[in-house]
């Protein structure tokens, strides 16, 4: 007797061996798709912090005594929504010379900072961190080491500020961003 070809049992068990290989290599394709998808989304939202930190530190560093020059605004529990800040920001994009309002404040799809002033006001910045949940202020005086939720001397400027950008869960997203302001308001 000779055979001339696969038997069914043969057939059957060769077709459930190749579709169990590609739905294992589907399944790691569609992973590896997705873990590259996270990354990209991660980087850029590390980017788009590091821009913003990088603008809010000099905002601090060179923040304006005054009494509209530094106010918070606070949601029910205590989180801040909104920061406004006189700066006369010393690095690009802000630059020297004429004072500039800031706005740091959080949004739907992330934390806003916007600027605007300049030699006649006429100038303006944006940057957007987007997938940042929100951020939290203090500040610290100069006549104790306590931090403090606000800050109420409109004529002097605190020792030192502290930002603190959160993911959605209230964790940190990076070490909080601690600057100093200027002794003479960054005159």
């Amino acid at each position: 007797m000779t055979r001339r070809g696969f038997t069914l049992i043969e057939v059957m068990i060769a077709l459930v061996t190749g579709a169990i290989v590609v739905t294992l290599a589907y399944a790691t394709l569609q992973a590896g798709t997705d873990t590259e998808a996270r990354l990209t989304r991660a980087n850029e939202r590390e980017a788009a912090l590091a821009h913003l930190r990088a603008i809010a530190g000099d905002v601090v560093r060179h923040a304006l005594p005054g009494a509209t020059s530094l106010q918070v605004v606070r949601d029910d529990r205590g989180h801040a929504t909104r920061v406004d800040i006189a700066t006369r920001g010393v690095v690009p994009p802000l630059g020297a010379g004429a004072a500039w309002m800031v706005v740091v404040e959080r949004g739907a799809d992330g934390v806003r900072l916007r600027a605007s002033g300049g030699v006649n006001g006429e100038r303006a910045l944006v940057t957007m961190a987007r997938g940042v949940a929100g951020f939290d202020v203090r500040f610290r005086g100069d006549l104790d080491a306590t931090w403090r939720a606000e800050w109420r001397d409109t004529l002097r400027l605190p020792q030192a500020i502290e930002l603190r950008f959160l993911d959605g869960d209230g964790r940190d997203l990076a070490a909080p961003l601690v600057a100093r302001t200027s002794p003479v308001g960054g005159a």
